[in-house]
Protein backbone atom coordinates (compact mmCIF):
# COMPACT_ATOMS: atom_id res chain seq x y z
CA UNK A 1 0.00 0.00 0.00
CA UNK A 2 1.20 3.50 -0.74
CA UNK A 3 2.27 5.82 2.03
CA UNK A 4 -1.19 7.29 2.57
CA UNK A 5 -2.75 8.92 5.59
CA UNK A 6 -5.97 7.56 7.07
CA UNK A 7 -7.62 10.67 5.64
CA UNK A 8 -6.50 9.71 2.12
CA UNK A 9 -7.40 6.05 2.59
CA UNK A 10 -10.96 7.09 3.43
CA UNK A 11 -11.24 9.16 0.26
CA UNK A 12 -10.31 12.53 1.78
CA UNK A 13 -13.33 12.31 4.06
CA UNK A 14 -13.53 15.34 6.33
CA UNK A 15 -15.15 14.66 9.69
CA UNK A 16 -17.34 17.76 9.86
CA UNK A 17 -18.80 16.91 13.26
CA UNK A 18 -15.36 17.45 14.79
CA UNK A 19 -15.16 20.87 13.12
CA UNK A 20 -18.50 21.68 14.73
CA UNK A 21 -17.24 20.49 18.12
CA UNK A 22 -14.09 22.61 17.77
CA UNK A 23 -16.19 25.67 16.94
CA UNK A 24 -18.46 25.16 19.94
CA UNK A 25 -15.39 24.84 22.19
CA UNK A 26 -14.04 28.16 20.89
CA UNK A 27 -17.40 29.79 21.62
CA UNK A 28 -17.41 28.33 25.15
CA UNK A 29 -14.00 29.92 25.83
CA UNK A 30 -15.20 33.22 24.34
CA UNK A 31 -18.38 33.31 26.44
CA UNK A 32 -16.45 32.39 29.58
CA UNK A 33 -14.07 35.33 29.08
CA UNK A 34 -16.92 37.69 28.15
CA UNK A 35 -18.57 36.97 31.50
CA UNK A 36 -15.51 36.55 33.71
CA UNK A 37 -13.40 39.56 32.71
CA UNK A 38 -15.68 41.98 34.63
CA UNK A 39 -15.38 41.71 38.41
CA UNK A 40 -18.24 39.61 39.90
CA UNK A 41 -19.33 42.56 42.06
CA UNK A 42 -20.66 44.46 39.03
CA UNK A 43 -23.42 41.95 38.35
CA UNK A 44 -26.83 43.07 39.67
CA UNK A 45 -27.22 40.11 42.05
CA UNK A 46 -27.44 40.44 45.80
CA UNK A 47 -24.82 37.78 46.48
CA UNK A 48 -21.53 38.25 44.53
CA UNK A 49 -20.42 34.84 45.86
CA UNK A 50 -23.13 33.21 43.77
CA UNK A 51 -21.78 34.96 40.68
CA UNK A 52 -18.28 33.75 41.52
CA UNK A 53 -19.56 30.18 41.78
CA UNK A 54 -21.28 30.41 38.38
CA UNK A 55 -18.17 31.91 36.80
CA UNK A 56 -16.01 29.17 38.34
CA UNK A 57 -18.22 26.57 36.68
CA UNK A 58 -18.01 28.37 33.33
CA UNK A 59 -14.26 28.60 33.75
CA UNK A 60 -14.01 24.87 34.27
CA UNK A 61 -16.09 24.29 31.15
CA UNK A 62 -13.59 26.51 29.36
CA UNK A 63 -10.90 24.13 30.59
CA UNK A 64 -12.91 21.23 29.17
CA UNK A 65 -12.83 23.04 25.82
CA UNK A 66 -9.03 23.36 25.96
CA UNK A 67 -8.68 19.64 26.71
CA UNK A 68 -10.92 18.86 23.74
CA UNK A 69 -8.75 21.17 21.57
CA UNK A 70 -5.65 19.14 22.46
CA UNK A 71 -7.35 15.79 21.85
CA UNK A 72 -8.73 16.98 18.49
CA UNK A 73 -5.32 18.33 17.48
CA UNK A 74 -3.66 14.96 18.09
CA UNK A 75 -6.47 13.23 16.23
CA UNK A 76 -6.25 15.51 13.18
CA UNK A 77 -2.47 15.15 12.91
CA UNK A 78 -2.70 11.38 13.12
CA UNK A 79 -5.64 11.33 10.71
CA UNK A 80 -3.96 13.43 8.00
CA UNK A 81 -0.28 12.45 8.30
CA UNK A 82 1.11 9.61 6.12
CA UNK A 83 1.78 6.39 7.97
CA UNK A 84 5.38 5.82 6.88
CA UNK A 85 8.01 8.31 8.07
CA UNK A 86 10.50 9.91 5.71
CA UNK A 87 12.64 13.02 5.95
CA UNK A 88 10.73 14.62 3.07
CA UNK A 89 7.33 13.88 4.64
CA UNK A 90 8.50 15.21 8.02
CA UNK A 91 9.68 18.42 6.35
CA UNK A 92 6.31 18.86 4.62
CA UNK A 93 4.48 18.16 7.87
CA UNK A 94 6.44 20.77 9.86
CA UNK A 95 6.15 23.40 7.15
CA UNK A 96 2.39 22.90 6.89
CA UNK A 97 2.05 23.15 10.66
CA UNK A 98 4.05 26.39 10.75
CA UNK A 99 2.02 27.82 7.86
CA UNK A 100 -1.14 27.00 9.77
CA UNK A 101 0.05 28.43 13.08
CA UNK A 102 2.14 31.48 12.34
CA UNK A 103 0.05 33.97 10.28
CA UNK A 104 -2.78 34.16 12.81
CA UNK A 105 -0.42 33.73 15.76
CA UNK A 106 1.71 36.70 14.65
CA UNK A 107 -1.42 38.79 14.17
CA UNK A 108 -2.55 37.85 17.69
CA UNK A 109 0.87 38.86 19.05
CA UNK A 110 0.78 42.21 17.26
CA UNK A 111 -2.71 42.83 18.58
CA UNK A 112 -1.62 41.94 22.12
CA UNK A 113 1.48 44.13 21.99
CA UNK A 114 -0.45 47.04 20.46
CA UNK A 115 -2.97 47.04 23.31
CA UNK A 116 -0.41 46.31 26.03
CA UNK A 117 0.26 49.02 28.63
CA UNK A 118 4.01 48.24 28.50
CA UNK A 119 6.13 47.59 25.44
CA UNK A 120 7.61 44.06 25.45
CA UNK A 121 11.35 43.55 25.69
CA UNK A 122 13.39 42.11 22.83
CA UNK A 123 13.71 38.91 24.86
CA UNK A 124 9.94 38.66 25.27
CA UNK A 125 9.34 39.28 21.56
CA UNK A 126 11.75 36.54 20.49
CA UNK A 127 10.44 34.30 23.25
CA UNK A 128 6.82 34.41 22.09
CA UNK A 129 7.80 34.14 18.42
CA UNK A 130 9.42 30.81 19.23
CA UNK A 131 6.53 29.69 21.47
CA UNK A 132 8.46 29.73 24.77
CA UNK A 133 5.89 31.71 26.79
CA UNK A 134 5.37 30.17 30.19
CA UNK A 135 8.81 28.54 30.05
CA UNK A 136 11.66 30.95 29.36
CA UNK A 137 9.50 34.08 29.42
CA UNK A 138 6.27 34.99 31.25
CA UNK A 139 2.84 34.51 29.75
CA UNK A 140 1.40 37.40 27.74
CA UNK A 141 -0.67 39.29 30.32
CA UNK A 142 -3.38 40.57 28.00
CA UNK A 143 -3.72 37.36 25.97
CA UNK A 144 -3.73 34.51 28.45
CA UNK A 145 -5.20 31.87 26.08
CA UNK A 146 -1.95 31.84 24.09
CA UNK A 147 -0.42 29.66 26.82
CA UNK A 148 -1.81 26.64 25.00
CA UNK A 149 0.05 27.42 21.76
CA UNK A 150 3.36 26.90 23.53
CA UNK A 151 2.27 23.34 24.30
CA UNK A 152 0.73 22.83 20.87
CA UNK A 153 4.01 23.75 19.16
CA UNK A 154 5.97 21.41 21.44
CA UNK A 155 3.52 18.61 20.66
CA UNK A 156 4.13 19.07 16.92
CA UNK A 157 7.85 18.57 17.52
CA UNK A 158 7.34 15.58 19.81
CA UNK A 159 5.12 13.94 17.21
CA UNK A 160 8.07 13.83 14.79
CA UNK A 161 9.93 11.71 17.36
CA UNK A 162 6.89 9.41 17.77
CA UNK A 163 6.54 9.16 13.99
CA UNK A 164 10.21 8.65 13.12
CA UNK A 165 11.03 6.04 15.75
CA UNK A 166 7.63 4.30 15.57
CA UNK A 167 7.10 4.76 19.28
CA UNK A 168 4.29 2.66 20.70
CA UNK A 169 1.54 5.19 21.46
CA UNK A 170 0.11 3.28 24.41
CA UNK A 171 3.54 3.11 26.04
CA UNK A 172 4.12 6.80 25.33
CA UNK A 173 0.80 7.64 27.04
CA UNK A 174 1.88 5.71 30.14
CA UNK A 175 5.25 7.50 30.29
CA UNK A 176 3.62 10.91 29.81
CA UNK A 177 1.00 10.09 32.44
CA UNK A 178 3.81 9.43 34.93
CA UNK A 179 5.35 12.77 33.91
CA UNK A 180 2.02 14.46 34.64
CA UNK A 181 2.12 13.08 38.18
CA UNK A 182 5.73 14.20 38.63
CA UNK A 183 4.95 17.67 37.20
CA UNK A 184 2.52 18.15 40.08
CA UNK A 185 5.36 17.59 42.55
CA UNK A 186 8.49 18.85 40.78
CA UNK A 187 8.86 22.36 39.25
CA UNK A 188 10.47 21.18 36.00
CA UNK A 189 8.70 22.51 32.88
CA UNK A 190 9.63 19.68 30.47
CA UNK A 191 7.67 17.36 32.78
CA UNK A 192 4.63 19.61 32.34
CA UNK A 193 5.04 19.49 28.55
CA UNK A 194 5.17 15.70 28.57
CA UNK A 195 2.29 15.58 31.05
CA UNK A 196 0.04 17.63 28.79
CA UNK A 197 1.27 15.60 25.82
CA UNK A 198 -0.89 12.79 27.23
CA UNK A 199 -3.95 14.73 26.05
CA UNK A 200 -2.57 15.07 22.53
CA UNK A 201 -1.46 11.44 22.38
CA UNK A 202 -4.97 10.30 23.28
CA UNK A 203 -6.27 11.93 20.11
CA UNK A 204 -3.39 10.46 18.10
CA UNK A 205 -4.18 7.00 19.50
CA UNK A 206 -7.81 7.39 18.49
CA UNK A 207 -6.88 8.32 14.92
CA UNK A 208 -4.71 5.22 14.57
CA UNK A 209 -7.46 2.94 15.84
CA UNK A 210 -10.25 4.07 13.55
CA UNK A 211 -12.12 1.52 11.52
CA UNK A 212 -13.44 3.03 8.29
CA UNK A 213 -16.53 0.82 8.38
CA UNK A 214 -17.47 2.22 11.78
CA UNK A 215 -17.58 5.87 10.80
CA UNK A 216 -21.01 7.39 11.37
CA UNK A 217 -22.89 9.64 8.96
CA UNK A 218 -25.88 10.70 11.03
CA UNK A 219 -27.36 10.67 14.52
CA UNK A 220 -27.59 7.32 16.29
CA UNK A 221 -28.63 5.95 19.67
CA UNK A 222 -26.05 5.92 22.46
CA UNK A 223 -26.87 6.59 26.09
CA UNK A 224 -23.20 6.13 26.90
CA UNK A 225 -22.36 9.29 24.93
CA UNK A 226 -24.51 11.44 27.21
CA UNK A 227 -23.23 9.70 30.31
CA UNK A 228 -19.62 10.51 29.52
CA UNK A 229 -20.59 14.09 28.64
CA UNK A 230 -21.95 14.51 32.16
CA UNK A 231 -18.85 12.81 33.58
CA UNK A 232 -16.60 15.23 31.68
CA UNK A 233 -18.46 18.18 33.17
CA UNK A 234 -18.49 16.69 36.65
CA UNK A 235 -14.84 15.76 36.63
CA UNK A 236 -13.54 19.00 35.15
CA UNK A 237 -15.71 21.35 37.16
CA UNK A 238 -14.46 20.08 40.48
CA UNK A 239 -10.96 18.99 39.36
CA UNK A 240 -11.12 15.74 41.23
CA UNK A 241 -7.61 15.68 42.69
CA UNK A 242 -7.33 19.43 43.28
CA UNK A 243 -7.61 19.02 47.04
CA UNK A 244 -4.61 16.71 47.16
CA UNK A 245 -2.65 18.55 44.46
CA UNK A 246 -2.85 21.90 46.20
CA UNK A 247 -2.18 20.35 49.58
CA UNK A 248 0.86 18.27 48.63
CA UNK A 249 1.89 19.63 45.21
CA UNK A 250 4.26 22.47 44.37
CA UNK A 251 2.76 25.95 44.87
CA UNK A 252 3.76 27.18 41.40
CA UNK A 253 1.61 24.61 39.59
CA UNK A 254 -0.74 26.81 37.52
CA UNK A 255 -3.31 24.05 37.17
CA UNK A 256 -3.42 20.50 38.48
CA UNK A 257 -2.06 18.84 35.34
CA UNK A 258 -2.88 15.38 36.58
CA UNK A 259 -6.57 16.35 36.87
CA UNK A 260 -6.64 17.41 33.22
CA UNK A 261 -4.80 14.28 32.12
CA UNK A 262 -7.26 11.97 33.88
CA UNK A 263 -10.12 13.89 32.29
CA UNK A 264 -8.67 13.02 28.88
CA UNK A 265 -9.98 9.46 29.14
CA UNK A 266 -13.61 10.52 29.02
CA UNK A 267 -12.92 13.41 26.62
CA UNK A 268 -11.39 10.99 24.12
CA UNK A 269 -14.35 8.66 24.48
CA UNK A 270 -16.64 11.64 23.95
CA UNK A 271 -14.84 12.51 20.69
CA UNK A 272 -14.79 8.86 19.60
CA UNK A 273 -18.56 8.58 19.95
CA UNK A 274 -18.99 11.43 17.47
CA UNK A 275 -17.14 9.63 14.68
CA UNK A 276 -17.42 5.89 15.25
CA UNK A 277 -19.67 3.25 16.78
CA UNK A 278 -16.56 1.29 17.70
CA UNK A 279 -16.55 0.26 21.35
CA UNK A 280 -13.57 1.41 23.41
CA UNK A 281 -13.55 -0.71 26.60
CA UNK A 282 -10.59 1.17 28.07
CA UNK A 283 -12.52 4.41 28.16
CA UNK A 284 -15.69 2.77 29.47
CA UNK A 285 -13.62 1.49 32.37
CA UNK A 286 -12.02 4.91 32.81
CA UNK A 287 -15.42 6.59 32.91
CA UNK A 288 -16.54 4.22 35.67
CA UNK A 289 -13.36 4.88 37.65
CA UNK A 290 -13.83 8.63 37.30
CA UNK A 291 -17.40 8.33 38.50
CA UNK A 292 -16.15 6.53 41.61
CA UNK A 293 -13.46 9.18 42.12
CA UNK A 294 -16.06 11.94 41.84
CA UNK A 295 -18.16 10.29 44.54
CA UNK A 296 -15.04 9.76 46.68
CA UNK A 297 -14.13 13.44 46.31
CA UNK A 298 -17.60 14.49 47.45
CA UNK A 299 -17.31 12.24 50.50
CA UNK A 300 -13.84 13.62 51.27
CA UNK A 301 -15.12 17.19 50.95
CA UNK A 302 -18.02 16.47 53.28
CA UNK A 303 -15.80 14.80 55.90
CA UNK A 304 -13.28 17.67 55.81
CA UNK A 305 -16.04 20.32 55.78
CA UNK A 306 -14.65 21.69 52.52
CA UNK A 307 -18.19 22.30 51.30
CA UNK A 308 -18.58 24.92 54.04
CA UNK A 309 -15.09 26.45 53.90
CA UNK A 310 -13.42 29.04 51.73
CA UNK A 311 -11.40 26.38 49.94
CA UNK A 312 -10.72 27.42 46.36
CA UNK A 313 -12.51 24.42 44.87
CA UNK A 314 -15.51 24.21 47.19
CA UNK A 315 -17.78 25.33 44.34
CA UNK A 316 -16.65 22.33 42.35
CA UNK A 317 -17.97 19.91 44.93
CA UNK A 318 -21.38 21.54 44.81
CA UNK A 319 -21.41 21.42 41.02
CA UNK A 320 -20.31 17.80 40.98
CA UNK A 321 -23.03 16.83 43.43
CA UNK A 322 -25.67 18.38 41.15
CA UNK A 323 -24.24 16.73 38.04
CA UNK A 324 -24.04 13.30 39.65
CA UNK A 325 -27.67 13.63 40.71
CA UNK A 326 -28.77 14.30 37.12
CA UNK A 327 -26.51 11.57 35.69
CA UNK A 328 -29.41 9.03 35.63
CA UNK A 329 -31.31 11.41 33.31
CA UNK A 330 -28.91 10.44 30.53
CA UNK A 331 -30.80 7.14 30.29
CA UNK A 332 -33.61 9.08 28.59
CA UNK A 333 -31.36 10.95 26.16
CA UNK A 334 -31.14 8.95 22.97
CA UNK A 335 -29.43 10.55 20.01
CA UNK A 336 -25.78 11.49 19.53
CA UNK A 337 -25.99 14.91 17.75
CA UNK A 338 -23.71 14.13 14.80
CA UNK A 339 -25.95 15.86 12.25
CA UNK A 340 -26.26 19.03 14.33
CA UNK A 341 -22.51 19.27 14.78
CA UNK A 342 -21.98 18.82 11.05
CA UNK A 343 -24.29 21.77 10.42
CA UNK A 344 -22.12 23.82 12.78
CA UNK A 345 -18.88 22.81 11.06
CA UNK A 346 -18.40 26.35 9.72
CA UNK A 347 -17.70 27.45 13.30
CA UNK A 348 -14.66 25.19 13.30
CA UNK A 349 -13.19 27.10 10.37
CA UNK A 350 -12.75 30.22 12.54
CA UNK A 351 -12.04 28.53 15.88
CA UNK A 352 -8.26 28.98 15.92
CA UNK A 353 -8.35 32.70 15.07
CA UNK A 354 -11.22 33.30 17.49
CA UNK A 355 -9.34 31.58 20.28
CA UNK A 356 -6.12 33.50 19.56
CA UNK A 357 -7.44 37.06 19.26
CA UNK A 358 -10.56 37.42 21.40
CA UNK A 359 -8.93 38.10 24.79
CA UNK A 360 -7.13 41.42 24.09
CA UNK A 361 -10.20 42.63 22.17
CA UNK A 362 -12.49 41.89 25.13
CA UNK A 363 -10.10 43.70 27.49
CA UNK A 364 -10.24 46.81 25.31
CA UNK A 365 -14.02 46.77 25.16
CA UNK A 366 -14.03 46.44 28.96
CA UNK A 367 -12.00 49.64 29.12
CA UNK A 368 -14.24 51.40 26.60
CA UNK A 369 -17.30 50.73 28.73
CA UNK A 370 -15.95 53.05 31.46
CA UNK A 371 -14.97 55.98 29.22
CA UNK A 372 -16.55 59.22 30.38
CA UNK A 373 -17.91 57.64 33.57
CA UNK A 374 -15.09 58.81 35.90
CA UNK A 375 -14.30 55.20 36.77
CA UNK A 376 -17.88 54.27 37.62
CA UNK A 377 -19.00 50.95 36.19
CA UNK A 378 -22.44 50.49 34.71
CA UNK A 379 -23.14 46.73 34.71
CA UNK A 380 -25.47 46.88 31.70
CA UNK A 381 -23.02 48.99 29.68
CA UNK A 382 -20.18 46.65 30.57
CA UNK A 383 -22.11 43.56 29.50
CA UNK A 384 -23.20 45.24 26.27
CA UNK A 385 -19.63 46.27 25.46
CA UNK A 386 -18.45 42.73 26.20
CA UNK A 387 -21.10 41.38 23.84
CA UNK A 388 -19.95 43.85 21.18
CA UNK A 389 -16.35 42.78 21.80
CA UNK A 390 -17.35 39.16 21.29
CA UNK A 391 -19.09 39.97 18.01
CA UNK A 392 -16.07 41.98 16.81
CA UNK A 393 -13.83 39.02 17.72
CA UNK A 394 -15.99 36.62 15.68
CA UNK A 395 -16.05 38.96 12.68
CA UNK A 396 -12.30 39.56 12.79
CA UNK A 397 -11.68 35.81 13.19
CA UNK A 398 -13.79 35.21 10.07
CA UNK A 399 -11.75 37.77 8.10
CA UNK A 400 -8.49 36.23 9.25
CA UNK A 401 -9.40 32.59 8.64
CA UNK A 402 -11.55 32.85 5.52
CA UNK A 403 -9.53 35.50 3.68
CA UNK A 404 -6.08 36.33 5.04
CA UNK A 405 -5.03 32.84 6.16
CA UNK A 406 -6.25 31.19 2.95
CA UNK A 407 -4.29 33.61 0.74
CA UNK A 408 -1.11 33.46 2.82
CA UNK A 409 -1.22 29.68 3.07
CA UNK A 410 -1.80 29.31 -0.66
CA UNK A 411 1.12 31.58 -1.54
CA UNK A 412 3.49 30.01 0.96
CA UNK A 413 2.64 26.45 -0.07
CA UNK A 414 3.10 27.38 -3.72
CA UNK A 415 6.47 28.99 -3.01
CA UNK A 416 7.63 25.99 -0.96
CA UNK A 417 6.31 23.38 -3.40
CA UNK A 418 3.73 21.97 -0.98
CA UNK A 419 0.38 20.54 -2.04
Amino acid sequence: MKNLSIYQQLGNKRLEQLDGLRGICALVVLVHHMLSLPHPSIYPIADPKLVEQILDILGSLGLVAVIIFFVLSGFVIGYTTPGQYSGEEAKKYLLKRLIRLYPIYLFALLLSFFFSANLPSIKDIFGVIFFTQGWFIPQINNNEPLWTLHYEFMFYLLFVVIWKYKVNIEQAIIVCFICAILATLVPFHPLAILGYFTLWLAGLWLSKNLNKFDLVEEDYNSNFFWTILILIMAFCIQNILATFVYKYGIPVTPRPIICNVLTTAVVTSFVAKLITRKKIPLFKISSFILLLLSIAALFYGWKKSILHSDFVFRNGYLATMILLLILPLTLWLKKVPVTILKKLSYLGSISYALYAIHYPILIQFNHLSTLGTKGLVNPLALLLFNLLGGLVSIFLAWLLECHLQIKIAKNLKSALGLK
